[in-house]
C-alpha cells in the first residue's frame, strides 16, 4: 500500500496517547500551537498511515517542557470584617495546584495601594495599619513559583471602626477542656463583650461570639494552637480597643461526645493448656500374717 500520511499524538506526562491524533498531515513537519504553556512537560509520537488506513507503529517518543506564562485561577470568596484590632480579610484558596503566594492590595478611599501589596502565605491578612473611620478596598491576586498572576478578585471594602471610650478587657485567660475553651476576663465598664479567635498568628480575626458576663465557650476550638482577644462594647455598641492576646494550644479539636469506648480482646495462643488434675494417691495397706 502507499503511504498516505501521518498522524501526531501529543500526551501530557504521566498519561497515555489517546486513540485521536492531535493533527494529520502529509508534510514531515508540524507546529502545535496550541501547546498549554504551563511549565509542564508533553510527549509527542508520529505514526505513518496508508491508503487502507493502516497505521504504523510509533516513533520514539519525544519529550517537551515549556515556560510557565499561564497564571493561577483567581481566588474566590474574599470578605472583610473591620474590628478595632485592624481590618481582617479572607479568601478562598485558588484552585490551581502551583500558587505560591498571594498579594492583598489595599485602596485606601479607593487610592493605588503606594507601598505595594502585602505578600501573604495563607488565605487571610490582617492590615493593622488601616486608618480608622476610613474606607480601603481589597483585591487579592494568587502568584505562581514562575511569577505569573492570576486574575484580580472581586473586590471588597471595609472600614476599620473606631475604638470607643470603654476600657479593654483585663486578665484574658484560655483553659481547654474537652468541649470547649473557656475565655475569661475581669469585668470593664460595658454592656457585653466580644469575642474574638485566630488561628493564624498573622492572619484574619473572626468573631467568635458575644457575652453579658465574663466568660464564654469555645465549643468549635480547633486542634493546635488558637489566639483569642476580648473587646468590651459600649451603650452605642461600639468596640473598646483589644484586650491583651491570649494563646490556648490543644491537643484536640473541642467535642460536645467523648472518645469511643475502647475494645477488650483476649488472646488466649501461646498460654499452655491447663495441665489435667492428677489423681490422688492413697497408700497402700500393708497387713502381717498372724501365724
Amino acid at each position: 500500500m502507499h503511504l498516505a500520511g501521518y498522524r501526531v499524538y501529543r500526551r501530557p506526562k504521566g498519561t497515555s496517547f489517546g486513540s485521536k491524533p492531535l493533527t494529520t498531515t502529509t508534510s514531515t513537519s508540524y507546529t502545535d500551537s496550541a501547546l498549554p504553556v504551563t511549565g509542564d512537560t508533553n510527549y509527542y509520537e508520529v505514526r505513518a498511515y496508508d491508503k487502507a488506513g493502516n497505521e504504523s507503529g510509533g516513533t520514539a517518543d519525544q519529550a517537551v517542557t515549556t515556560a510557565d506564562r499561564t497564571g493561577p485561577a483567581a481566588a474566590t470568596g474574599t470578605t472583610a470584617l473591620g474590628t478595632t484590632a485592624g481590618n481582617s480579610v479572607t479568601w478562598q484558596a485558588s484552585s490551581s495546584k502551583d500558587v505560591e503566594h498571594y498579594e492583598v492590595w489595599a485602596a485606601r478611599n479607593g487610592d493605588p495601594d503606594p507601598d505595594g501589596p502585602e505578600i501573604v502565605s495563607g488565605t487571610s491578612f490582617l492590615d493593622r495599619l488601616a486608618e480608622a473611620g476610613v474606607p480601603y478596598l481589597y483585591t487579592i491576586q494568587a502568584v505562581d513559583g514562575a511569577n505569573n498572576h492570576s486574575p484580580v478578585s472581586a473586590p471588597v471594602t471595609v472600614t476599620r471602626p473606631v475604638a470607643s471610650a470603654v476600657p479593654a478587657p483585663t486578665a484574658v485567660t484560655g483553659t481547654p477542656a474537652d468541649a470547649s475553651t473557656e475565655v475569661t476576663w475581669t469585668a470593664a465598664d460595658a454592656t457585653g463583650y466580644r469575642v474574638y479567635r485566630r488561628t493564624d498568628v498573622n492572619g484574619a480575626w473572626s468573631l467568635l461570639g458575644t457575652a453579658s458576663g465574663t466568660s464564654y465557650e469555645d465549643t468549635s476550638a480547633p486542634k493546635g494552637k488558637a489566639f483569642y482577644y476580648v473587646a468590651a462594647v459600649d451603650t452605642q455598641g461600639a468596640d473598646s480597643v483589644p484586650s491583651t492576646e491570649v494563646t490556648v494550644d490543644r491537643l484536640t479539636p473541642a467535642t460536645a461526645t467523648g472518645p469511643a469506648a475502647p475494645k477488650l480482646t483476649l488472646v488466649t495462643n501461646g498460654i499452655p493448656a491447663r495441665s489435667p488434675s492428677r489423681s490422688r494417691q492413697l497408700p497402700a495397706r500393708v497387713t502381717r500374717d498372724a501365724s
